[in-house]
């Protein structure tokens, strides 16, 4: 007992008064986090109070928590007026969100082939107002999609293959995909001589 007091200094004396299963047990994780007192309770107690599981939770996750706003605290006592929970939302920052990619071919896969069910001409949103010519297509998944066809003229017809990238059409609502020209049956743009 005189060794922990020891090493402990004064800040645990009113704890150190009770049997000492109990004071720690009092004390509890979050107190031993704020002390720093992790490993050496674990070396002095064992693993009876504070588990191994609990002491790797205690060391990885302690991150610098913010300084409390003035007005999260009750006037009288400086105690908190709004509970654990508020505090803890408080004191910890909050997490990005994690980016979702909107691929439509799927994470990770940069092209695909597919079958062109029909030919379709989709209107743009405004400002725009020329018309968009487009493809149906079924992919290799099975799922079937919208795809854009870029440049002028094309002679895209029912059971053609073509090759489709993940790169929308903005002004154009659910247009996810673009056809690639020059692969299988969608040929080149053939240049216009006068």
């Amino acid at each position: 007992m005189n060794v922990i007091r020891r090493v402990l200094g004064s800040s645990m004396t009113p704890f150190l008064r009770q049997p000492i299963n109990q004071s720690f047990m009092t004390l509890g994780i979050g107190g031993l986090n704020n002390l720093g007192l992790g490993k050496l309770t674990q070396t002095i107690l064992g693993s009876s109070i504070i588990s191994p599981t609990q002491t790797h939770n205690l060391h990885t996750k302690c991150k610098k928590q913010r300084k409390l706003h003035p007005s999260l605290r009750h006037p009288e006592n400086g105690g908190l007026d709004y509970g654990v929970d508020i505090f803890k939302a408080y004191a910890v920052k909050r997490q990005p969100k994690p980016y979702i990619k909107k691929n439509p071919l799927g994470p990770g896969v940069p092209m695909a082939k597919g079958i062109v069910l029909k030919t379709l001409v989709k209107k743009p949103k405004k400002p725009n107002s020329a018309n968009r010519k487009c493809v149906l297509i079924r992919l290799p998944s099975g799922k079937e999609y919208t795809a854009y066809i870029p440049g002028e003229g094309h002679s895209l017809q029912e059971h053609n293959q073509v090759a489709v990238r993940n790169k929308r059409l903005r002004d154009t609502p659910g247009v996810k995909l673009t056809c690639m020209r020059g692969m299988y049956d969608l040929p080149h743009v053939v240049k216009k001589t006068n």
